[in-house]
């Protein structure tokens, strides 16, 4: 779907009930996209398990990010979900998530440029992990170069 759409994704964290996903894209194709993704992915799951049904507990919603600061605290809060749910003690050991990527302790998916959202907080690719880091990992801090 962001080969398809021309979308940019800025965070992904896949749980064992829901999935998060902030992207941003120029055309209206979030419900079509959306659409495809949760079934595609119900489809291969259902099929590698032995199961039938709807695999997510229920349709997604969305959420208009019009402001940076939002665009950053959904970024935290995608990446902190599977600490915040008891899964891993820090958010970049969580496999089925892209911050590993972003801080650059994993592979990147070929669909997720962590270039993109580094940008978001400083032009030096090392200056920007460190302030993501502190901004995801530490409580209470600030995050942006702003």
């Amino acid at each position: 779907m962001v080969a398809r759409y021309e979308w940019r994704v800025y965070a992904l964290c896949l749980m064992s009930n829901h999935f998060h996903l902030v992207v941003s894209f120029d055309e209206p194709t979030l419900a079509d996209g959306m659409r495809i993704i949760s079934g595609g992915h119900a489809r291969q799951f259902n099929a590698r398990h032995g199961r039938r049904g709807p695999l997510f507990e229920s349709r997604y919603s969305d959420t208009h990010i019009v402001a940076e600061d939002h665009l950053l605290a959904c970024v935290r809060y995608v990446a902190q979900n599977p600490v915040t749910a008891g899964l891993v003690e820090e958010p970049q050991d969580w496999p089925w998530s892209t911050y590993g990527q972003l801080i650059g302790v994993a592979h990147p998916w070929p669909f997720f440029n962590p270039a993109e959202v580094l940008a978001l907080f400083d032009a030096r690719w090392e200056n920007a992990i460190r302030i993501v880091r502190d901004f995801v990992e530490v409580p209470g801090t600030v995050g942006a170069r702003h």
